[in-house]
């Protein structure tokens, strides 16, 4: 079961929560704030060009997160990852 929620409670900031649970029924929650989502977008895809400038891509379809890692977001000004 996987549970993702966003709840803006601060004007400009980009909260969003996750938890996942596996078939073993453990379970993990984040939380992720940062800059509003537009801001967050063009900051990720800045960054992501950057990477394909220096020659990090590879031919084909891939999520960002599936061929940065989830470092990718750690890289945007203003982000902060919680782990629960």
């Amino acid at each position: 079961k996987n549970i993702s929620a966003v709840s803006n409670t601060s004007p400009g900031l980009l909260p969003f929560c996750s938890m996942q649970n596996n078939t073993a029924l453990l379970s993990a929650e984040a939380r992720l704030t940062g800059p509003e989502g537009y801001t967050f977008t063009a900051h990720a895809a800045l960054i992501i060009a950057k990477e394909i400038i220096n020659g990090n891509w590879t031919e084909g379809y891939q999520t960002p997160a599936g061929k940065y890692g989830y470092t990718l977001a750690e890289r945007i000004a203003g982000v902060t990852i919680k782990l629960n």
